[in-house]
């Protein structure tokens, strides 16, 4: 069969398939203007009343809505559409392929807007997601009050999925700690919702894309094999090599390439930028926050030093740069510590304030008497607490 044989044959294929193939495929359900899709079942909500802008919910306690899950097509991402003024901890949910197992639950996070927000959850990479299950639902926390707009679900067609997982398989991972030692390596993912979301979480959403590749060799070298048997010009060992060894250099830039871009974020992030705007890696601007600081701690041979949990590379290296004044992080200090006046330095830490010249730590007073020394960076400030 000629070329142009095949490429007409190739066409007229796509040409017959059916119009689902080509469309991405959605079904919204719609509780604006006091309409509620549906029959719903309320377990332990307060009060949910439909309104022009969409059902008003509020709970004393935790509960969740339900009904009949009748989307009529497979559903890769569900997207929510509501007002909250209240950050929250919610799941949606299903019921599970095995009814004496009742629920299989998938949680999200809502943070706090003055107006409408879209909640984009992928389900695609859920194990346990059944595009036919018998009920869907959504679930609420205590105190919760919010407006729910609608409910989308959403699929793609199979060239966005297609494109997506080729697009997911070159896109490099963010830096992290562990990168120093270890990379997931490419990752697939078939939407872009789980596109936008793949590197929030670690180990990544997605399967990986080494599964696909693998594949793809033992059906290339197959064929490899099959052209060497009708060509014997081509011994099918040469055949073979030759594919591996390509397949091997392609892999081997691309996950250099990933290293690459991390030394190229550094260069843009943190040697070009001048001090007071550099970022490095996940310090963010610690560095410079350290710069700032360092004089006016080093005033004292100790100092309180409040940061992110769990995060013990960026007290090490404080205590480094201001040796030999020593920081100490809260459970470690009290209020009779010697000096004229204790210095203390936040960085990126919330729950911390300053509140008419009271320091509050988790809302406790840790010093009845403080004064706002510097705002070293937007995420860092010196506070001297004085006895």
């Amino acid at each position: 069969m000629s070329l142009f044989s095949r490429s007409l044959l190739i066409a007229l294929t796509l040409a017959v398939l059916p119009a689902q193939a080509w469309a991405m495929r959605s079904t919204e359900w719609d509780f604006r203007g006091s309409t509620i899709p549906g029959k719903w079942s309320a377990n332990s909500i307060t009060n949910a009343a439909p309104s022009e802008n969409g059902l008003v919910i509020s709970t004393q306690e935790d509960g969740f809505l339900t009904r009949t899950f009748d989307v009529p097509h497979p559903v890769e991402a569900v997207v929510l559409t509501l007002e909250t003024e209240r950050p929250m901890e919610s799941v949606i949910l299903w019921t599970h392929t095995d009814p004496t197992k009742g629920y299989v639950q998938l949680p999200f996070s809502v943070t706090s807007a003055s107006g409408p927000q879209e909640i984009a959850i992928d389900v695609s990479t859920s194990s346990h997601w059944n595009s036919r299950a018998g009920e869907f639902g959504i679930a609420f926390p205590a105190g919760a009050m919010l407006v729910l707009q609608s409910i989308r679900f959403e699929d793609w067609n199979w060239f966005e999925n297609v494109y997506y997982a080729l697009k997911t398989a070159l896109t490099f991972d963010t830096f992290n700690a562990h990168s120093i030692n270890f990379l997931w390596g490419p990752q697939m993912n078939s939407n872009p919702v789980a596109f936008a979301q793949m590197h929030q979480m670690d180990p990544p959403f997605g399967c990986s894309a080494n599964w696909a590749i693998l594949g793809f060799l033992l059906l290339a070298g197959g064929g490899c094999f099959l052209f060497a048997r009708h060509h014997p010009r081509f011994p099918a060992i040469t055949v073979i090599g030759t594919l591996l060894a390509v397949s091997w250099v392609l892999y081997d830039a691309r996950m250099g390439l990933e290293v690459l871009s991390y030394v190229g974020k550094d260069w843009r992030t943190y040697v070009l930028e001048e001090p007071g705007s550099r970022r490095l890696r996940t310090m963010d601007d610690y560095y410079d926050a350290i710069q700032e600081s360092a004089p006016l701690l080093q005033e004292q041979p100790l100092y309180l030093y409040v940061g992110p949990p769990n995060i013990s590379y960026l007290y090490a290296l404080l205590r480094y740069t201001t040796y030999p004044s020593l920081p100490l992080r809260p459970a470690d200090w009290s209020p009779d510590q010697p000096g004229r006046g204790f210095i203390y330095m936040q960085f990126n830490k919330d729950d911390v304030q300053l509140l008419e010249h009271q320091l509050l730590i988790n809302g406790t007073v840790v010093s009845s008497s403080g004064t706002l020394l510097d705002v070293v960076t937007p995420n860092s400030y010196l506070v001297r607490m004085n006895p």
